[in-house]
């Protein structure tokens, strides 16, 4: 029977070989987890230029030269943060409904899982408040 041992350098050896194989694509190791072994957990993030759509597909595992036909690929959607700076002057007070109209609108147009922040100036600067 094979030990933890064995899993994680399996794991750790085809994952450090990604960035080679993987033309244009970047990997980072985040984490590996044997802690419900057999089950074993990487955290795996991968950077490309251009956005691409991964799927189990895209993958392939290989255990001691054997290539390991079932295994599941989970990907985790990325967090989305937006700041938004937002002019409060008394030069732009005349425009201050359109600003809060077009703030409105944004907020209206994104999803629920991406974060905002809001940073105001005026004379100051009020640091960001993290609306969600």
């Amino acid at each position: 029977m094979k030990t933890l041992s064995s899993y994680l350098t399996t794991i750790f050896l085809v994952l450090l070989l990604a960035p080679v194989l993987a033309e244009g694509l970047s990997t980072t190791i985040s984490s590996v987890n044997g802690g419900r072994f057999p089950l074993i957990n990487t955290h795996l993030k991968i950077f490309c230029k251009e956005p691409i759509a991964l799927t189990k597909e895209n993958f392939t595992l290989y255990e001691e030269g054997e290539l390991v036909k079932e295994f599941v690929v989970t990907i985790d959607k990325p967090k989305q943060y937006y700041v938004l700076t937002i002019d409060r002057s008394s030069s732009i007070k005349e425009d201050m409904p359109a600003v809060k109209q077009a703030v409105y609108e944004f907020l209206k147009s994104i999803g629920p899982e991406v974060s905002i922040g809001v940073i105001s100036f005026a004379s100051d600067v009020q640091q960001p408040n993290w609306c969600r």
